[in-house]
């Protein structure tokens, strides 16, 4: 059904013709997976960082490759050891994600989504209301929020869980958490029943989108594009 919906979208850009998909313009255009990292989590952990970046990069790159040279759109991951001065300052295709630590209370989340001009409201939740909830709950490893109808939209990672959760393996951990945190970001409001979206998600194993939740994904990708 997503797909499906994904067609669509992609037909109403041009981008489909027939069963082969031309590009209807010629420049890429980059999405960026922004690692924040204020307390230097990684800055010290070379090796742990590039593995971790190189494999995000990867897998949303290959969500589905062939669909996303046909939109014209490929994954940069970058690492930011630094907050940026202007939060406000991020794209409609930009997902800034915040590795933080058992420092960073839901006081600090709650100011960085102000930051962000993340709004009150998504639907009928208050968003400030959940992600308060959320952050206090011991046992949860991330927040995603997700941009609804506009484009602002930030990650948070509790670090300090996913180290003490991890069977060994950090990188796929980090790699795991992390992109779930983004899968909802990218609009996935509730948890799935099987594959990356589903809560727990597992650390220790190479786990992909569903297929429903991987062109829902791809689907808000095309909206914010247009936006």
């Amino acid at each position: 059904m997503e797909r499906i919906r994904f067609e669509n979208e992609l037909a109403d850009l041009g981008i489909l013709s027939g069963r082969e998909y031309q590009v209807a313009v010629s420049q890429v255009e980059t999405v960026r997976i922004c690692l924040i990292d204020p307390a230097g989590v990684f800055k010290d952990k070379k090796k742990l960082r590039l593995e971790f970046m190189t494999k995000l990069k990867d897998k949303f790159n290959n969500l589905d490759a062939q669909w996303l040279r046909n939109a014209n759109l490929k994954f940069e991951v970058l690492y930011l050891s630094k907050e940026p001065a202007n939060k406000a300052n991020f794209k409609k295709l930009d997902f800034p994600v915040y590795l933080l630590t058992a420092q960073h209370g839901s006081k600090t989340v709650l100011e960085l989504m102000k930051q962000h001009k993340i709004p009150p409201k998504i639907g009928q939740t208050d968003i400030y209301d959940y992600a308060r909830d959320s952050w206090n709950q011991k046992d949860i490893r991330g927040l995603g929020i997700p941009s609804d109808t506009g484009f602002r939209k930030v990650g948070f990672i509790k670090t300090q869980r996913v180290f003490d959760d991890a069977p060994g393996d950090f990188a796929q951990a980090f790699l795991n958490v992390t992109s779930h945190e983004i899968g909802h970001m990218g609009n996935r409001k509730n948890h799935s029943q099987k594959g990356l979206m589903k809560y727990p998600v597992p650390l220790s194993t190479e786990i992909d989108f569903d297929t429903s939740d991987k062109y829902l994904f791809l689907s808000d990708l095309m909206r914010l594009k247009r936006l």
